[in-house]
């Protein structure tokens, strides 16, 4: 069985900036944002941690609908990449009377913006929804390494990058004990 490496290695986390200790962002593979389990859990993580970002991957639903789940959880502003059929998807949602932001890339892949307010230096944030297929991920690098190579600032880089380690390799790192 194959396992999905989180950053932080939870399927959720919240952060925060030492420049603000208010701030806080609560990235999570919500794999569906349809559900009464994602909204009873989803309203619960807002209250506890109150953050003021949210990143949700693999909403598996698109559109108009992004904006309304977002509009009711207290986030009016969205970005989205819209799951195709019932597959992928990330939705970036946020507090506008609180930051700025500025999309500078997206794809199928991940969504990156310039985050500017609150008397804190500019920084980046990305929100990567690494795709399934091994093929693609070459392609989700490169448009990393781009954006690298063109900013000169504190960048964030979170989300589902669905990496596995095939099996060969781990029984290479992790023989089996006698």
């Amino acid at each position: 069985m194959a396992a999905v490496i989180y950053l932080f290695a939870f399927p959720f986390y919240s952060m925060s900036m030492s420049a603000n200790p208010n701030f806080n962002m609560l990235a999570w593979n919500v794999c569906g944002a349809d559900s009464k389990e994602f909204r009873r859990s989803i309203k619960f993580l807002i209250e506890t941690y109150k953050p003021q970002f949210l990143l949700l991957f693999e909403p598996q639903s698109s559109g108009d609908r992004a904006t309304t789940v977002c509009s009711k959880l207290g986030f009016p502003e969205v970005l989205r990449v819209d799951a195709v059929g019932r597959k992928g998807g990330i939705w970036l949602a946020w507090k506008p009377d609180i930051f700025q932001i500025h999309l500078v890339e997206a794809s199928h892949q991940h969504i990156t913006v310039r985050v500017s307010g609150q008397a804190m230096p500019d920084w980046l944030l990305t929100g990567v929804y690494g795709s399934p297929d091994y093929k693609f991920h070459t392609l989700l690098w490169e448009q990393l390494q781009k954006t690298n190579d063109l900013f000169d600032i504190p960048w964030l880089v979170t989300g589902d990058f669905n990496v596995f380690v095939p099996l060969q390799r781990r029984q290479d790192q992790f023989p089996k004990q006698p």
